[in-house]
């Protein structure tokens, strides 16, 4: 049995729009807008094919981001900075939502 995905045309723009974009300015309707998509469409497709809503898989993505940025011994400020966030209680919310895990307690275990 073949395990490869086969994702639909939709779904493989808004990967590869959230890989080469700064995480900082990743955005749902800045994604449907760069190709003139309906934003409700473009959400079935990515959540039919990958599984989770593209707002969650961003969440994610910034998730990996911040745990590269403590491992550099980056400061929680200039993280929430650099992913966009108004905060560090936003980031922290964001990471937990996404990971179940407190970027705190991460960072404290390093």
């Amino acid at each position: 049995m073949d395990n490869e995905h086969t994702y639909s045309r939709v779904t493989m723009d808004v990967l590869d729009y959230i890989s080469e974009s700064s995480p900082a300015h990743l955005s749902l309707s800045e994604i449907a807008c760069s190709r003139n998509w309906n934003i409700d469409h473009m959400i079935r497709c990515f959540k039919r094919d990958i599984g989770m809503t593209p707002h969650k898989y961003i969440a994610l993505v910034k998730a990996d981001h911040a745990i590269n940025y403590v491992n550099q011994g980056m400061s929680l400020q200039d993280i929430a900075e650099l992913l966009g966030y108004s905060s560090v209680s936003s980031l922290s919310a964001s990471f937990k939502n996404a990971t179940n895990r407190n970027l705190s307690e991460y960072k404290h275990h390093m």
